[in-house]
């Protein structure tokens, strides 16, 4: 009893054995007189080993609010859509999670989810956001509507392949690599798809093409290909892409061949010459309190308008408007709310003047919505 006594004097530390304490008497204990502070044992050398608490439950962030924005995906994708419209048609084009590209027909008149049954593969695997560009093309009488998408290859390289449209995508051209990625950057359009080039002008399909090289440089290429018959560009060659003279701040979106660029707290807006030689500056956007992030996405509109979104440091959709009849932004920045997750990129289309965008949230969900900042225009 007294090693049991000696024991539980450690534990709450008020004292130790002590000749002044009794015997136990089987049965109860003994009355105790506890030792004067000179008799009180040291503490032990060896401090006591502190474990750090493990909670039961692990807390995850709750989604940033997507008040005002229609979820259109039931699940998370691999970044942000891209969203193609041409005669009136429009298709939402997105990075699954097992890296296919999937491609289903969206109605930015009628916001709303979009069915699991409408979704087509593509077949193919990539490691960046898809992004893609739809058209109309002219052969012996006959019109046919046709697309191509830009991606980053599993090989790092730069790739695009064709498709062709009738209700809904179907595929079937084969990919096309395009060479050296440049520090791994994706590909993105400089300018729309083009007709025009050899033997049958309405035969040809002529693309132009840019990737930023992660620092300040513009890497172009242009390249085309003919239906049934494959790429007719330059062979896969690190080599043929031209560097632009013009320094980039950021990887450039673009709309048509208007592109915009994140610099420092604005958005500068160029436009890309015919040769992809060299760049001409359109106009300098406001400034936004904090320097916004990634890649921007552009809109150009009936009336000589265009609009620029970027995620902003809070990750709030930010747009301005371009008047390139005044060559100025007017009417400075509108937040319209939502959230952009880092490293994704929004995508808009419009109708008539009222931008249509759609981006990745928190949650990893798609959303779009009517952008209210139209009523400045």
């Amino acid at each position: 009893m007294r090693h049991v006594l000696r024991l539980a004097a450690t534990i709450v530390a008020v004292a130790t054995a002590s000749p002044t304490f009794a015997e136990a008497v089987p049965g109860r204990l003994a009355p105790t007189t506890l030792p004067t502070a000179s008799k009180l044992r040291p503490p032990p050398s060896t401090p006591l080993k502190i474990i750090p608490f493990q909670p039961l439950l692990t807390f995850v962030p709750l989604p940033a609010d997507m008040s005002g924005w229609t979820a259109i995906t039931s699940g998370p994708s691999k970044g942000g859509a891209s969203l193609a419209t041409h005669n009136g048609a429009t298709f939402l084009f997105v990075r699954g999670g097992d890296d296919d590209i999937y491609a289903a027909p969206f109605d930015p008149a009628h916001i709303a989810p979009v069915a699991s049954s409408n979704w087509t593969a593509f077949g193919v695997k990539t490691t960046s956001e898809p992004e893609c560009r739809t058209y109309e093309r002219k052969f012996d009488g006959v019109v046919y509507q046709e697309g191509v998408c830009a991606y980053l290859g599993t090989t790092g390289n730069a790739m695009y392949r064709g498709f062709g449209i009738e209700k809904t995508i179907v595929t079937g051209f084969q990919p096309t690599d395009m060479g050296g990625s440049h520090a791994g950057a994706a590909p993105t359009f400089l300018k729309a798809p083009a007709m025009g080039g050899v033997e049958n002008a309405s035969y040809i399909t002529y693309l132009q093409f840019g990737v930023w090289d992660g620092a300040s440089g513009l890497f172009v290429k242009n390249d085309g290909w003919a239906v049934g018959f494959g790429a007719i560009g330059p062979s896969p060659d690190a080599t043929k892409w031209a560097k632009l003279g013009t320094a980039f701040a950021g990887a450039p979106g673009c709309a048509n061949d208007i592109c915009a660029v994140i610099s420092g707290k604005h958005v500068q807006l160029m436009k890309i010459r015919g040769d992809g030689s060299a760049t001409q500056m359109l106009g300098v956007s406001p400034d936004l309190d904090a320097a916004p992030s990634g890649k921007p996405a552009v809109m150009v509109m009936s009336g000589y308008k265009a609009a620029v979104v970027v995620r902003g440091a809070d990750g709030h959709v930010q747009e301005a408007f371009f008047d390139s009849s005044k060559d100025t932004f007017t009417g400075g920045w509108h937040d319209e709310k939502g959230y952009i997750t880092p490293g994704s990129t929004p995508s808009c289309t419009s109708v008539n003047t009222q931008p249509v965008c759609v981006v990745q949230g928190g949650d990893g969900k798609l959303y779009a919505r009517a952008l209210t900042g139209a009523s400045g225009l």
